[in-house]
């Protein structure tokens, strides 16, 4: 349509120009540096943008296993399996066409299943956990998963890991795939450069240092530091993984530190991943091998949060570029808990300033002489580029005056601005006549308009909702920032613009109008429904992104929002994961102190829910003052489950104790329920009386008492049932059998508890008179003998 205006919201940073900024200076020093991008030129394709083949190219390298090395050999052998396992997994049809689910196994390695098991069981849950948190700090390549894990010990013992909400579907893997795949090339054609060059073919050492510190700027110049609108760092996985910063979303310093990893490990550079506390709080950083020394780096913490579009705002800078143990650690602690650490190199041989810019410094004195022929020869080297001039400062002998001063006497009229470093550096930028153009941004195929310079993008919170879940539950207001805001029309009057809400499948931002001031993306409904209010409905399980808008101030707010399967049918069992019918669990008899456990399982349709779900446990009817139910929570070996207690004082002795135990899942609503007995357990009978019978007529009476273990009396959690017999009866699960073919009849009162054995005629034969008892809960027969009668009468207790 002619005069239609669109584009789309910015949501990534292309590959900022770092040859045109401070590397020029890296070209003078060296006598080499790569060559900047021309803005014309043509984007080579890149192998990720083939569908069919994105993800071998992100495990093809040797990395560095430093962690790996430090493991005892059990742990090895569970390390390998995991690794080996992933592998499959991120090379299988599902990982590229398949969608996954929240607390879905991957990779798992089970011990009696594994070549290795009398190794693998013998690791105690300690160090399986010490192994997975090696295995997450060596290998950054598997960024698709999440924070939780499944881990026991033992011989059904396992180790798995379980798919971030960002990455469940196939789309999200394979656009974050392409990203990856397409700079690590482009990264790696640059550290080709410095190894192939001629100016040190015999010096390994100033290669790995070259490598590390284009590494350095490149990650700087790709991302800002990820925080939210409230400051604070971005929980969310993408900004913890190498995903925020190949992408351009951002990064905390775990992705920082992860993505320098994984580039070091492409490049075969040997590095160590450290992670510990940073000026007191958790951070992340990297150890480089430089020769025969390890040098720490910080790539965190030398950026400045400024994007490298202006000569008067540096992205970056090099405070914690190889600087001295001494001055590292002084902000540094590093966890020793992970891993046995080297001897950290305690010189300035490697510093930044002292390897390169030092020698502009001269003999602890600068001249403005040095600093004008620096800057003309950097200009000269690369005319219409801005570089960074750096004045080392010795001993506070040069301060931001003096350094001005120079510069001024250089002659040169750009603008300049500085920054007074950690180690006493103070850095000028010059601009030149014109800032360089920034190569091409490279977008994977679906998000090629997403860089937008005047549209703002906000992030907004990551929600949990569940699919077939109950209405409280299933659903989510997002509380977004925006609100409508003015703006100008094309003919300049004042409008007001408004918020709206789009819900996305996947993560490609929304398109607007910018003429009209309309969004022109249409909601995606198979995940999730948005209502103009901002009322996320979950629709199926998956992960949905849902951007609120403001059309006046072309502001967006961006949600993920992940659905999960609420459970569909509860199932309680007597053991874990077992629906059979003889396992179900609808009655259940406890005797006055007794607990036992009983298992839920959990059912979608077709297929099991993972877990995730909470539960409430409510007990009701006249036993719910003797029988107690557990909060649901797990076992040790990760199986649902709840425990029903019955006290140890029965609020009868004579009666029974009835309740109803309710198990409520709060996502889906769904109830199941199993109905407990506690009674006062007959544990003996006592039988007062005696007598003979003889002859037709003659009669005894017995007195029979109930003894339980709170006092006797008649139980009625037993039904009583009395029978003569020629034996003892013989009592299956459904019927008592007797002997018939006795003399003797009996009368028994069970108000009072007596029995009145008769001799029905003259005795000629002789029998048992048996009590039998029923448990009501269980169902179960007990029988005792009370007496017997011989074949003359002649009767025994």
């Amino acid at each position: 349509m002619e005069g239609l205006n669109k584009t789309r919201m910015f949501l990534k940073k292309g590959l900022p120009g770092w040859i045109a900024g401070l590397v020029i200076v890296f070209a003078l020093l060296l006598g080499s540096a790569p060559q900047a991008a021309k803005a014309d030129d043509p984007e080579p394709a890149p192998q990720a943008a083939n569908e069919d083949t994105p993800t071998p190219a992100l495990l093809d390298y040797e990395g560095s296993r430093y962690g790996y090395n430090s493991l005892s050999a059990a742990e090895k052998v569970l390390y390998d399996e995991l690794y080996d396992n992933l592998v499959a997994f991120t090379l299988s049809d599902k990982y590229k066409t398949g969608t996954l689910t929240v607390g879905e196994a991957l990779g798992k390695v089970s011990f009696a299943e594994s070549e290795n098991k009398e190794t693998l069981i013998a690791l105690t849950s300690e160090q399986i956990t010490h192994t997975y948190e090696v295995f997450r700090a060596d290998q950054p390549v598997f960024y698709y998963l999440g924070r939780s894990y499944g881990a026991i010990s033992g011989e059904d013992g396992y180790l798995f890991p379980t798919p971030d909400a960002n990455y469940l579907t196939a789309d999200s893997r394979k656009r974050v795939d392409a990203y990856i795949i397409h700079y690590r090339e482009e990264w790696l054609k640059e550290i080709n450069k410095i190894k192939n060059d001629d100016d040190d073919t015999d010096n390994l050492t100033d290669d790995v240092y070259e490598i590390a510190l284009l590494l350095h700027d490149l990650i700087i110049n790709r991302i800002d530091y990820a925080k939210t609108s409230s400051g604070l760092p971005v929980v969310d996985m993408w900004a913890h993984n190498i995903a925020g910063v190949f992408t351009g979303q951002g990064g905390v310093c775990e992705s920082y530190a992860k993505t320098f990893k994984y580039m070091l490990d492409s490049a075969g550079v040997e590095n160590i991943y450290l992670s510990g506390l940073g000026d007191g709080e958790n951070h992340a950083w990297n150890a480089v091998k430089v020769g025969e020394e390890w040098c720490l780096i910080d790539v965190t913490w030398d950026d400045l949060n400024k994007g490298p579009d202006s000569a008067t705002s540096p992205a970056g800078y090099y405070d914690w570029f190889m600087s001295p143990k001494t001055s590292f650690n002084t902000k540094h602690a590093p966890n020793l808990n992970m891993y046995a650490l080297p001897e950290f190199y305690d010189e300035y041989d490697y510093l930044f300033y002292d390897k390169y810019l030092s020698r502009y410094a001269g003999e602890g004195s600068l001249s403005a002489e040095g600093a004008a022929a620096f800057v003309a020869a950097a200009e000269e080297a690369a005319p219409g580029a801005y570089v960074y001039y750096i004045i080392p400062i010795k001993a506070g002998e040069v301060d931001l005056t003096t350094a001005s001063n120079i510069v001024t006497a250089t002659g040169h009229t750009g603008g300049y601005s500085m920054i007074e470093g950690l180690f006493g550096a103070i850095f000028i930028d010059v601009d030149t006549e014109k800032v360089p153009t920034q190569p091409t941004p490279w977008y994977y195929p679906g998000d090629e308009n997403l860089q937008q310079t005047n549209i703002t993008v906000l992030e907004g919170t990551t929600e949990h909702i569940w699919a077939k879940g109950s209405k409280e539950y299933s659903k989510v207001t997002l509380k977004t920032s925006l609100k409508p805001s003015n703006y100008k029309d094309s003919k300049g009057k004042t409008k007001k613009g408004k918020v709206g809400f789009v819900a996305l499948s996947s993560d490609t931002g929304i398109e607007f109008d910018t003429d009209k001031r309309t969004v022109t993306t249409k909601s995606d409904k198979s995940v999730v429904t948005v209502s103009s209010k901002g009322v996320v409905s979950a629709k199926a399980p998956g992960t949905a992104y849902v951007y609120a808008y403001d059309t006046g101030s072309l502001t967006v707010q961006k949600f993920t929002v992940d659905v999960a399967m609420a459970p569909t049918k509860l199932i309680l069992s007597t053991a874990p994961g077992m629906t059979e019918k003889d396992c179900i669990v609808k009655k259940k008899s406890l005797d006055p102190g007794i607990s036992e456990t009983i298992y839920i399982v959990e059912e979608a349709g077709n297929f099991t829910v993972s877990g995730g779900t909470t539960y409430k446990a409510v007990v009701e009817g006249e036993g719910k003052n003797v029988v107690s139910a557990s909060e649901v929570g797990f076992d040790d070996k990760g199986n649902l489950c709840f425990t029903v207690t019955a006290k140890e004082k029965p609020s009868s002795s004579t009666k029974l104790s009835k309740a109803k135990v309710t198990i409520i899942n709060n996502e889906s609503g769904k109830k199941v329920k199993v109905n407990v007995t506690v009674g006062n357990p007959v544990t003996d009978i006592v039988v007062t009386g005696s007598g003979n019978l003889e002859k037709k007529g003659d009669s005894v009476d017995l007195k029979i008492s109930f003894v339980t273990p709170y006092g006797t009396g008649l139980a009625t959690t037993d039904g009583v049932k009395l029978a003569v017999s020629l034996s003892d009866p013989d009592i299956d699960e459904k019927k008592v059998t007797l002997e018939k073919g006795s003399d003797i009849k009996i009368k028994y009162d069970k108000k009072t508890g007596n029995l009145k054995v008769i001799a029905g005629k003259d005795i000629t034969e002789g029998g048992g008179v048996y009590l039998l008892l029923k448990d009501k809960g269980s169902g179960e027969w007990r029988s005792y003998e009370i007496c017997y009668v011989d074949s003359s009468g002649k009767m025994y207790m």
